[in-house]
């Protein structure tokens, strides 16, 4: 099974410490419940970010993922973790939405499990969201940030 995704990143971070050579993509950051699938060998692993979900057992709150993934499990590419934002209802947090994203599903990310690298293309995202017809985080910005003031202007 895979993991939950990984924390954020602070600047000065070795993880991220080449950001501003090179061109970035800026997602909204969803107020829904971390919900993280994949295919292994044929069967479904699904997680949140604290707990593995069962799927004969899973928790009450995201049943209606659960039974959504598990319908769809053809349309899931074996040996990739989708990152996914859930959300059973416009206000599923703290946050009011004007709707629920398709099928309450929100993908932010996808991770090859074996090698636990990150799928940087929004054209692949976008295809593997088509495809389970859930949707992809928007896009805020893409392109290049020069300073640390340009980033912080991206936040306002």
């Amino acid at each position: 099974m895979t993991s939950a995704f990984p924390k954020i990143f602070s600047l000065g971070d070795i993880y991220i410490q080449d950001i501003f050579k090179e061109e970035v993509e800026v997602t909204e950051k969803l107020d829904g419940s971390q919900f993280v699938f994949c295919k292994i060998g044929n069967e479904i692993h699904m997680r949140s970010k604290g707990a593995i979900i069962y799927k004969d057992n899973p928790q009450q709150m995201f049943q209606i993922a659960v039974d959504y993934v598990l319908s769809n499990s053809d349309n899931i590419s074996e040996g990739m973790a989708y990152y996914c934002e859930y959300m059973s209802k416009p206000k599923h947090n703290i946050l009011t939405y004007g709707r629920v994203p398709k099928n309450h599903l929100m993908l932010f990310a996808l991770s090859n499990v074996n090698t636990k690298e990150f799928v940087n293309s929004r054209t692949t995202l976008s295809y593997c969201a088509d495809k389970l017809n859930i949707e992809v985080a928007p896009l805020l910005y893409y392109g290049k940030v020069e300073s640390i003031d340009e980033l912080i202007k991206l936040l306002d």
